[in-house]
């Protein structure tokens, strides 16, 4: 996190760093999403603070945390081993038509 920027900037800028990351890697990549990711955790974690664990592909080798249930999803925040919340990452690129009803029902 710089300092002085807004959160407005800081996700305008993530968002151009998985683009880029996007371009650079090709769109059946996950580099793209781990950039969200990793800044998601990074803001969820300066907010929280250190007495909750965030977690996301980069941490758990590259896998969806599993919670409660059927689900998967990309990060997960918990605090004492019990998951307390999740934020689910989705960045359409290509084959839109193909994706978008899996995407937006999950």
């Amino acid at each position: 996190m710089v300092e002085g920027q807004t959160f407005k900037e800081r996700l305008l800028i993530a968002v151009q760093d998985s683009y880029q990351a996007y371009v650079d890697h090709g769109a059946r990549s996950n580099q793209k999403i781990k950039v969200l990711h990793g800044w998601i955790i990074s803001e969820l974690t300066n907010v929280l603070g250190k007495e909750y664990v965030i977690k996301g592909l980069s941490e758990s080798g590259g896998k969806e945390q599993k919670v409660r249930g059927k689900y998967n999803v990309d990060v997960a925040i918990s605090r004492e081993g019990i998951i307390l919340g999740v934020v689910s990452v989705k960045f359409v690129m290509s084959n839109y038509n193909q994706n978008k009803h899996n995407y937006f029902e999950q």
